[in-house]
């Protein structure tokens, strides 16, 4: 089954065209949420996930007075994505 083309993102990696779609789960006790990547060939072939990634929301760590740096705060972007691809193939 194919990733729904409303609800993804087409990327194209060494000119084979991919859907993409991020998505993440509701925060644990330390307001940490998991980002989960799902990747699928457009032709439908084969489907990559990973899951598991872990990020914070930055406006729910602004008033705490810890030093918060980018590295706290990974961001899933279609950079990242052509990279799981590039490594998985």
């Amino acid at each position: 089954m194919a990733l729904n083309k409303k609800n993804s993102r087409r990327i194209v990696v060494d000119e084979e065209v991919f859907r993409y779609r991020v998505s993440a789960t509701s925060p644990d006790d330390d307001k940490n949420f998991r980002l989960n990547v799902t990747v699928q060939c457009e032709a439908g072939r084969s489907r990559l996930e990973v899951r598991g990634l872990i990020t914070r929301d930055f406006w729910l760590d602004i008033s705490e007075p810890d030093v918060k740096t980018n590295e706290d705060y990974p961001v899933i972007t279609p950079r990242r994505v052509r990279s799981i691809i590039q490594q998985s193939q």
